[in-house]
């Protein structure tokens, strides 16, 4: 993976990446993001984990897949 350092920023690409594997490997597992401004919030769950944090937090957090 030919991965770009800019300051502190994370280069996205490490997720492609990985995201890739994930499904060839049969995981149901992903990456997802929630953007809070300047930063983010990266997460790694399974759907039923994904499900139950909106359901438990009424919405309000809420993550895009990656």
């Amino acid at each position: 993976i030919d991965l770009k350092v800019r300051n502190d920023w994370v280069d996205e690409k490490i997720f492609d990446a990985m995201h890739s594997r994930l499904i060839a490997s049969g995981s149901d597992h992903r990456f997802a993001i929630r953007g809070l401004g300047q930063d983010c919030l990266i997460a790694f769950m399974a759907p039923e984990d994904m499900r139950e944090l909106r359901r438990a937090t009424f919405g309000s957090i809420c993550f895009e897949p990656i």
